[in-house]
Protein backbone atom coordinates (compact mmCIF):
# COMPACT_ATOMS: atom_id res chain seq x y z
CA UNK A 1 0.00 0.00 0.00
CA UNK A 2 1.25 3.55 -0.84
CA UNK A 3 0.20 6.93 0.41
CA UNK A 4 -2.77 7.41 -2.39
CA UNK A 5 -3.86 3.75 -1.53
CA UNK A 6 -4.33 4.57 1.65
CA UNK A 7 -6.02 8.04 1.33
CA UNK A 8 -8.53 6.25 -1.18
CA UNK A 9 -9.24 3.39 1.51
CA UNK A 10 -10.28 5.86 3.65
CA UNK A 11 -12.43 7.40 1.13
CA UNK A 12 -12.75 10.64 3.27
CA UNK A 13 -13.05 9.22 6.55
CA UNK A 14 -11.19 9.67 9.37
CA UNK A 15 -10.88 5.72 10.39
CA UNK A 16 -11.32 2.86 8.50
CA UNK A 17 -10.89 -0.61 9.85
CA UNK A 18 -8.86 -2.30 7.43
CA UNK A 19 -8.08 -5.61 9.64
CA UNK A 20 -8.47 -7.46 13.48
CA UNK A 21 -7.80 -4.45 15.69
CA UNK A 22 -6.55 -2.70 12.66
CA UNK A 23 -7.91 0.67 11.46
CA UNK A 24 -6.08 3.23 8.44
CA UNK A 25 -6.00 6.51 10.52
CA UNK A 26 -6.13 10.45 8.81
CA UNK A 27 -3.73 12.29 10.44
CA UNK A 28 -3.92 15.30 8.22
CA UNK A 29 -0.39 15.24 6.17
CA UNK A 30 0.16 11.22 6.85
CA UNK A 31 -2.18 8.50 6.60
CA UNK A 32 -1.37 5.91 10.05
CA UNK A 33 -2.09 2.16 10.35
CA UNK A 34 -2.66 1.88 13.72
CA UNK A 35 -2.34 -1.71 15.49
CA UNK A 36 -3.67 -1.59 18.71
CA UNK A 37 -2.14 1.65 19.81
CA UNK A 38 0.53 1.92 18.01
CA UNK A 39 0.42 3.41 14.26
CA UNK A 40 2.73 0.99 12.99
CA UNK A 41 3.07 2.13 9.21
CA UNK A 42 3.13 6.03 8.80
CA UNK A 43 2.07 6.51 5.15
CA UNK A 44 3.46 9.91 3.61
CA UNK A 45 3.20 11.31 -0.30
CA UNK A 46 7.13 10.06 -0.69
CA UNK A 47 7.78 7.77 1.56
CA UNK A 48 6.45 4.90 4.12
CA UNK A 49 7.89 5.24 8.16
CA UNK A 50 7.61 1.86 10.00
CA UNK A 51 7.18 1.41 14.12
CA UNK A 52 6.63 -1.11 16.59
CA UNK A 53 5.93 1.00 19.52
CA UNK A 54 8.67 -2.05 21.44
CA UNK A 55 6.08 -4.69 20.31
CA UNK A 56 7.83 -6.89 18.56
CA UNK A 57 5.55 -9.48 17.56
CA UNK A 58 4.04 -11.70 14.81
CA UNK A 59 1.35 -9.45 14.90
CA UNK A 60 3.05 -6.37 14.45
CA UNK A 61 5.60 -8.07 11.82
CA UNK A 62 2.66 -9.39 9.81
CA UNK A 63 0.83 -6.21 9.34
CA UNK A 64 3.83 -4.36 8.42
CA UNK A 65 4.25 -7.06 5.82
CA UNK A 66 0.85 -6.79 4.85
CA UNK A 67 0.47 -2.62 4.26
CA UNK A 68 4.47 -1.40 4.14
CA UNK A 69 6.13 -1.12 0.70
CA UNK A 70 8.69 -3.90 2.02
CA UNK A 71 8.96 -7.24 3.59
CA UNK A 72 10.49 -7.58 7.46
CA UNK A 73 12.22 -10.77 7.31
CA UNK A 74 13.23 -12.16 10.75
CA UNK A 75 16.24 -14.81 11.71
CA UNK A 76 17.69 -15.41 15.42
CA UNK A 77 15.39 -12.86 17.36
CA UNK A 78 16.63 -9.94 14.80
CA UNK A 79 14.61 -8.15 12.26
CA UNK A 80 15.65 -6.92 8.61
CA UNK A 81 14.36 -5.09 6.22
CA UNK A 82 13.99 -6.54 2.45
CA UNK A 83 12.37 -6.24 -0.98
CA UNK A 84 11.72 -10.12 -1.00
CA UNK A 85 12.00 -12.69 1.70
CA UNK A 86 15.99 -13.32 1.40
CA UNK A 87 17.67 -12.11 4.37
CA UNK A 88 21.49 -12.29 3.56
CA UNK A 89 23.00 -9.34 4.05
CA UNK A 90 19.95 -6.99 4.87
CA UNK A 91 20.01 -4.52 6.56
CA UNK A 92 18.49 -4.10 10.09
CA UNK A 93 15.32 -3.01 10.75
CA UNK A 94 14.88 -0.04 13.19
CA UNK A 95 12.21 1.93 14.77
CA UNK A 96 11.23 4.83 12.67
CA UNK A 97 13.01 3.64 9.73
CA UNK A 98 11.76 5.01 6.42
CA UNK A 99 11.02 3.20 2.55
CA UNK A 100 10.18 4.20 -0.23
CA UNK A 101 7.27 2.92 -2.57
CA UNK A 102 9.87 0.93 -4.16
CA UNK A 103 10.91 -0.97 -1.16
CA UNK A 104 14.38 0.80 -0.45
CA UNK A 105 15.41 2.36 2.57
CA UNK A 106 15.72 6.20 2.68
CA UNK A 107 18.30 7.94 4.99
CA UNK A 108 20.22 5.69 7.81
CA UNK A 109 20.97 1.75 6.81
CA UNK A 110 22.34 -0.03 9.84
CA UNK A 111 24.49 -3.24 9.58
CA UNK A 112 23.65 -6.58 10.90
CA UNK A 113 27.32 -7.82 12.55
CA UNK A 114 28.13 -6.12 15.30
CA UNK A 115 24.27 -6.57 16.18
CA UNK A 116 24.46 -10.17 15.48
CA UNK A 117 27.18 -10.73 17.14
CA UNK A 118 26.37 -8.48 20.08
CA UNK A 119 23.00 -10.89 20.66
CA UNK A 120 25.34 -14.63 20.07
CA UNK A 121 27.29 -13.68 23.20
CA UNK A 122 24.23 -12.31 24.99
CA UNK A 123 21.96 -15.78 24.45
CA UNK A 124 25.51 -17.80 25.14
CA UNK A 125 25.36 -15.96 28.98
CA UNK A 126 21.94 -17.20 29.02
CA UNK A 127 22.20 -20.53 28.14
CA UNK A 128 25.02 -20.75 30.82
CA UNK A 129 22.68 -19.09 33.59
CA UNK A 130 19.97 -21.68 32.81
CA UNK A 131 21.82 -24.33 32.59
CA UNK A 132 23.10 -23.18 36.29
CA UNK A 133 19.40 -22.28 37.11
CA UNK A 134 18.44 -25.90 36.61
CA UNK A 135 21.33 -27.16 39.00
CA UNK A 136 20.36 -24.69 41.67
CA UNK A 137 16.82 -25.89 41.88
CA UNK A 138 17.54 -29.17 41.38
CA UNK A 139 19.16 -28.83 45.30
CA UNK A 140 15.93 -27.06 45.94
CA UNK A 141 15.67 -23.04 46.06
CA UNK A 142 13.09 -20.77 48.95
CA UNK A 143 10.03 -19.32 47.14
CA UNK A 144 10.33 -15.61 46.15
CA UNK A 145 10.93 -13.67 49.68
CA UNK A 146 11.90 -9.91 50.79
CA UNK A 147 15.71 -11.09 50.20
CA UNK A 148 14.85 -11.22 46.53
CA UNK A 149 17.21 -9.01 44.08
CA UNK A 150 14.34 -5.53 44.49
CA UNK A 151 14.17 -4.84 40.92
CA UNK A 152 13.13 -8.72 40.22
CA UNK A 153 10.97 -8.76 43.25
CA UNK A 154 9.26 -5.82 43.85
CA UNK A 155 6.15 -4.21 41.83
CA UNK A 156 4.92 -0.88 40.48
CA UNK A 157 1.78 -0.15 42.35
CA UNK A 158 0.32 3.18 40.42
CA UNK A 159 0.34 4.40 37.05
CA UNK A 160 0.35 3.18 33.58
CA UNK A 161 2.99 0.87 34.57
CA UNK A 162 0.95 -1.10 37.65
CA UNK A 163 2.22 -4.70 37.87
CA UNK A 164 5.48 -4.52 35.81
CA UNK A 165 8.60 -5.29 38.07
CA UNK A 166 11.20 -2.56 38.68
CA UNK A 167 13.62 -4.31 36.78
CA UNK A 168 10.80 -3.47 33.74
CA UNK A 169 10.37 -0.50 34.02
CA UNK A 170 13.97 1.12 35.10
CA UNK A 171 16.63 -1.67 33.56
CA UNK A 172 17.14 -4.62 32.24
CA UNK A 173 20.73 -4.30 33.16
CA UNK A 174 20.48 -5.84 36.54
CA UNK A 175 19.85 -9.20 35.13
CA UNK A 176 23.68 -9.13 33.38
CA UNK A 177 24.95 -8.91 37.04
CA UNK A 178 22.77 -11.38 38.30
CA UNK A 179 24.31 -13.49 35.35
CA UNK A 180 27.81 -12.46 36.54
CA UNK A 181 27.33 -13.00 40.33
CA UNK A 182 25.66 -16.51 39.33
CA UNK A 183 22.12 -15.34 41.28
CA UNK A 184 19.64 -17.87 40.47
CA UNK A 185 16.71 -15.23 41.95
CA UNK A 186 13.58 -17.10 42.82
CA UNK A 187 11.30 -13.92 41.66
CA UNK A 188 13.48 -14.09 38.57
CA UNK A 189 12.10 -18.14 38.06
CA UNK A 190 8.42 -17.10 39.46
CA UNK A 191 7.99 -14.20 36.77
CA UNK A 192 9.50 -15.87 33.87
CA UNK A 193 7.12 -18.90 34.19
CA UNK A 194 3.90 -16.51 35.14
CA UNK A 195 4.81 -14.62 31.97
CA UNK A 196 5.22 -17.52 29.90
CA UNK A 197 1.32 -17.94 30.91
CA UNK A 198 1.49 -20.54 33.34
CA UNK A 199 -1.31 -19.94 35.71
CA UNK A 200 0.20 -22.45 39.08
CA UNK A 201 4.05 -21.62 38.26
CA UNK A 202 4.62 -23.25 42.06
CA UNK A 203 3.86 -26.10 39.93
CA UNK A 204 5.89 -25.65 37.36
CA UNK A 205 8.63 -24.86 39.46
CA UNK A 206 8.96 -27.88 41.68
CA UNK A 207 7.19 -25.92 45.03
CA UNK A 208 7.56 -28.59 47.82
CA UNK A 209 5.04 -28.13 50.77
CA UNK A 210 6.94 -29.96 52.91
CA UNK A 211 10.53 -28.56 52.28
CA UNK A 212 9.07 -25.47 51.44
CA UNK A 213 11.50 -25.60 48.61
CA UNK A 214 11.17 -25.18 44.68
CA UNK A 215 13.18 -27.61 42.42
CA UNK A 216 11.35 -31.17 43.66
CA UNK A 217 11.44 -34.35 41.25
CA UNK A 218 7.71 -33.24 40.19
CA UNK A 219 9.24 -29.63 38.74
CA UNK A 220 8.24 -28.96 34.85
CA UNK A 221 12.04 -29.04 33.68
CA UNK A 222 11.27 -28.18 30.28
CA UNK A 223 8.69 -25.82 30.99
CA UNK A 224 11.20 -23.45 33.24
CA UNK A 225 13.98 -23.74 30.91
CA UNK A 226 11.71 -22.44 28.04
CA UNK A 227 10.02 -19.70 30.46
CA UNK A 228 13.55 -18.32 31.30
CA UNK A 229 14.84 -18.39 27.46
CA UNK A 230 11.76 -16.63 26.44
CA UNK A 231 11.87 -13.68 29.30
CA UNK A 232 15.47 -13.20 29.44
CA UNK A 233 16.20 -12.84 25.50
CA UNK A 234 13.06 -10.25 25.81
CA UNK A 235 15.03 -7.77 27.47
CA UNK A 236 18.37 -8.48 26.67
CA UNK A 237 18.32 -9.15 22.94
CA UNK A 238 19.54 -6.19 21.28
CA UNK A 239 16.52 -4.70 18.76
CA UNK A 240 17.67 -1.83 16.99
Amino acid sequence: MNYTEARETLSGRKSRKVDNNTYLQDNGGSVGLRLHDTQVVMFYPNYAQLYTGGWYTPTTKDRINNYAPCQIVQHNNIWYISEDWEIKDKPLFYEGIKVDYTGKIVGKIMASKAVEDKNAKIKAKIKKYIDLAMVKLSKGIELPNGGDCWYCSFKVSEGKDTGKSWGDVASSDHLLQHFKDGYIVPSLLWNAVKEAGYQYPEVILGYDPETKKMGSKHMGEWSVKTSLKKYLQKRLLIKP
